[in-house]
């Protein structure tokens, strides 16, 4: 049934059953840009003619035409694939591209050209050590920092951030490779400056991440759209690996081709002019979404789209189409001046405000008292229905008296009170800190955070330093490139199969599905390892008997069982990494998403540094089999807490909940 007087930006978000499609009147059926990623193999159903009496055949603008409301039996369950603004998403996409490259390429670039100076390879394995320690303190201090402030002002500042700590590494190499060896590197103070640039880089990564990843993509895709938010979870993986390739690749064939010294300088002009491109991407997203990337998410302040109206602003107006964009119109300019905050009073009155005298008002303000009762009542209304906490809208007195004084304190923080209000701020973060780590373990979802970080406990059994270590000193170095290879490949792999799992599984079943999995793996790893490579030495597998014995290519079969078992678990690896992101994106709060997602990193950094000490302190072939046993059952131990929470707890209960309730925060309709 065609609805005559609502518009496509002014209706409310369809039910989860329901689709809405955009149509013209007159019977041409045109749809907007925020409809248009629709694949061509999904089913559209045929345009019916709507006529309204006394409608004429005109054509309608664009983005402000009616809409129409059919069942998704009709349609086919099409609203859970769309996200809500794929073009703010497209932005996100490249902005957070283009970070991941450099950052990728930079973090394969430091260890490499510092092992090539003279005792550098102790102070790489110092830099591995001390850059994920910092993010295991400091990541959730970060996070609280990121939900206080606009998403806007977080992406600039991790950006800006993130490129300026690059260059100046990179300069700072490009001096370090041009002394050479006439300079230890202990001694010198470029090395501790070259240490605290890349521990501020690796946390400013790490606020990059966190704010496109667990806030920006539910915020963007839906967070209740689980197909959509599956999507965008598996575009982001495939950027991150695709960069990651990309960016090893291109450096080491640059660095092979023109040399130390012009690589480095052509990566800081890379990063110099890549900076313009991402701060041009986050300002896209400004203007197409102003009020999810400016406004405090914690501080209540809601988009002025999704503010309910009162009856009495709702103008019945005819469905001409130069009249049709005037219900909007009028509709949203009562809003705003609704929300808008009073003009400061006259100096007069806040003399005698301050001086706590109450002097009644004067006859000169006479057309002020007769328009308060309107504004005050629209201004209730929209405090109740918008949720704004700072004020502004409560009422029509205190929003002037608040005004006053924030004005008051804004003068006075631009007279020189701002170092020391900075300062203040620091303090008080660092005292809520431990109020971050009590959200983060009393959040519903917790067991799925854990297994997460239990999986992280596997620095064995992965593409790491250590595996390339055990396979070099077996004498097979040639081996450990198409292993990292074969596992990045499977990264790919496993994030196709991430989004099938979701879409057709649901979360829950696709997280048990692929814990699992990898649990089996890594037993059939373990048992390999355990049968034919305990003594550490290639000559353990020359005497064996049966198939293990032969070998292919050089390389007995047993080798190759052991690191296809170990590829194959990179798919389930990948497919739960999207599960457990997506579950934060759907469970969290908006507010809490960036603290709550900063804890989790500075948990997974902080197992990465356990198991790094312990082959530190291990640092002999031999003891790789205890590795090994470590990182089975860390995997092993994720699997049976994920299993026990869906089975045998409230998760189903907990998603449910969180599915219907969308996180517990105003959903802005579809644009």
């Amino acid at each position: 049934m065609p609805l005559a007087y609502c518009t496509l930006h002014s209706l409310p978000a369809p039910p989860c059953r329901r689709v809405v499609l955009p149509r013209q009147l007159g019977g041409v059926r045109s749809v907007p840009d925020q409809t248009r990623p629709l694949r061509a193999g999904q089913h559209r159903p045929l345009f019916t003619t709507h006529r309204l009496e006394s409608s004429r055949k005109q054509p309608c603008r664009t983005g402000r035409r009616p809409v129409f409301c059919q069942a998704a039996a009709e349609t086919g369950d099409l609203a859970d694939h769309i996200p809500e603004h794929p073009a703010a998403l497209t932005s996100i996409y490249w902005m957070y591209g283009i970070s991941c490259l450099i950052e990728r390429a930079w973090k394969f670039a430091v260890p490499l050209l510092l092992s090539s100076l003279a005792g550098g390879f102790r102070l790489v394995a110092a830099l591995g050590f001390v850059a994920p320690l910092a993010v295991a303190l400091v990541g959730p201090l970060v996070g609280q920092t990121l939900d206080g402030i606009p998403r806007s002002t977080g992406l600039h500042a991790a950006v800006v951030g993130q490129s300026c700590l690059i260059i100046a590494g990179g300069l700072i190499m490009i001096v370090l490779m041009r002394q050479g060896a006439s300079v230890s590197l202990r001694s010198t103070p470029l090395f501790w400056m070259l240490l605290l640039c890349v521990m501020i880089e690796r946390l400013t990564s790490a606020a990059t991440e966190v704010s496109v990843e667990r806030d920006c993509i539910p915020e963007f895709s839906g967070r209740v759209r689980q197909t959509a938010l599956a999507n965008s979870n598996m575009k982001l993986r495939r950027l991150d690996l695709a960069s990651e390739l990309v960016g090893t690749i291109g450096f080491s064939f640059t660095l092979g081709a023109f040399g130390t010294f012009r690589t480095l300088l052509g990566f800081v002009a890379l990063t110099c002019a890549a900076l313009p491109f991402q701060i041009h991407s986050i300002r896209q997203v400004d203007a197409l979404l102003p009020d999810q990337m400016l406004n405090l998410r914690a501080s209540g302040h809601a988009p002025r789209a999704a503010v309910p109206l009162p009856p009495a602003t709702l103008t019945r107006v005819p469905t001409t189409p130069s009249r049709l964009p005037a219900t909007r119109e009028v509709a949203i300019s009562a809003a705003s001046r609704s929300s808008r905050p009073r003009h400061r009073l006259p100096q007069r009155q806040q003399q005698q405000q301050q001086q706590g005298t109450s002097q009644p008002a004067s006859t000169s303000n006479g057309s002020h008292e007769t328009s308060q009762p309107r504004g005050a009542a629209l201004s209730q209304h929209a405090a109740a229905n918008a949720g704004t906490s700072d004020g502004h809208t409560s009422s029509a007195h205190s929003s002037s008296s608040t005004h006053v004084s924030s004005t008051d304190a804004a003068g006075s923080s631009q007279q020189g009170l701002a170092l020391p209000d900075a300062a203040r701020n620091a303090v008080a973060a660092a005292r809520r800190l431990p109020r971050v780590w009590r959200s983060y373990f009393s959040q519903p979802v917790l067991p799925a955070s854990l297994a997460l970080i239990m999986l992280y406990f596997n620095a064995v059994l992965s593409p790491g330093g250590l595996m390339t270590a055990f396979l070099s000193s077996l004498g097979l170095p040639g081996v450990a490139a198409p292993f990292r290879g074969a596992c990045a490949i499977m990264g790919f792999v496993g994030t196709a199969v991430g989004r099938t799992a979701i879409a057709r599984l649901g979360l829950l079943h696709a997280g048990m599905l692929a814990t699992g999995l990898q649990a089996s793996l890594l037993l059939g790893a373990w048992a390999v390892h355990r049968t034919f490579l305990t003594g550490g030495s290639i000559h353990a597998t020359q005497g064996l008997s049966g198939v293990l014995s032969a070998s292919f290519m050089g390389v007995p079969l047993c080798i190759w069982l052991f690191c296809g078992l170990i590829v194959c678990s990179r798919i389930a690896f990948w497919t739960y990494d999207m599960v457990d992101t997506q579950i934060l994106q759907t469970a969290v709060k908006s507010q809490e998403a960036a603290s709550i997602s900063s804890t989790e990193v500075s948990l997974c950094c902080f197992s990465e540094v356990i198991m790094l000490g312990i082959a530190i302190l291990g640092d002999d072939p031999s003891t790789f089999g205890s590795l090994v046993t470590l990182s089975a059952g860390a995997v092993c131990a994720a699997a049976t807490l994920f299993l026990s929470w869906v089975l045998f707890s409230n998760a189903q209960t907990v998603m449910a909940h969180a599915l219907q309730s969308g996180s517990g925060t105003p959903s802005p309709a579809p644009a």
